[in-house]
């Protein structure tokens, strides 16, 4: 699964990876050792069986929680010794909301498991409504394979003059052998936000994609 880092981030020393939804940095390091269990997750095997899992936050994480600012925190997801994929989220600029700067899943994980970026999210979902911002939270879609699609299953919207694109986006979160390229050539990213109500169904393992199966 892949996924991207946000507007005004700032990063540095990333290339794209083709592969479904995903960004990789050059380099990825766990080095910084877990303080904080904050929860089991239940995440899914290629054959639906369940897998348990456990989201770790990183008071520490390479240095990025001290690049993106004092509000920021990195969780990453582990399946006993196995790092799945990580995020890193801070508050806006405008302070109504989390921005995430960073999102990413192993290959190995996207291949044998299904969920660790959803439960990624929901990390930073949970923490909005804990700083008061009602589950809100932004991205900015970027990169190829394009995430958007990700986004929009886990409740994210395009808006403003980006709205048009919504109905391609439903259309191809309901038949997964769209190929998005194709149905929006020659949109290079979308910025991209969940609200209160499409937080709350996130949480709650609710997608709101009109034409789900």
């Amino acid at each position: 699964m892949k996924i991207s880092p946000i507007i005004n981030s700032n990063i540095t020393n990333i290339k794209p990876f083709k592969r479904n939804n995903v960004l990789l940095p050059n380099t990825l390091s766990f080095g910084a050792k877990p303080t904080l269990l904050k929860k089991n997750v239940t995440l899914s095997d290629v054959n639906g069986n369940e897998v348990k899992a456990q989201l770790i936050e990183q008071p520490k994480f390479r240095k990025k929680t001290d690049y993106y600012g004092p509000t920021t925190k990195a969780y990453c997801i582990k399946k006993g010794l196995k790092n799945l994929g990580y995020i890193i989220f801070a508050d806006s600029s405008t302070k109504d909301c989390i921005m995430i700067h960073e999102l990413f899943t192993h290959e190995h994980a996207s291949r044998t498991y299904k969920g660790a970026g959803t439960e990624l999210l929901k990390a930073a979902v949970q923490e909005s409504f804990n700083r008061g911002y009602n589950g809100r939270a932004v991205v900015f879609a970027a990169h190829n394979p394009p995430p958007y699609v990700f986004y929009y299953k886990n409740n994210f919207r395009p808006y403003m003059h980006q709205t048009k694109y919504i109905p391609l986006l439903d259309f191809a979160a309901s038949h997964p052998d769209v190929n998005i390229r194709h149905l929006m050539p020659n949109v290079n990213s979308l910025y991209m936000r969940i609200d209160e109500d499409g937080a709350r169904a996130l949480i709650n393992g609710i997608q709101l994609y009109k034409f789900n199966k």
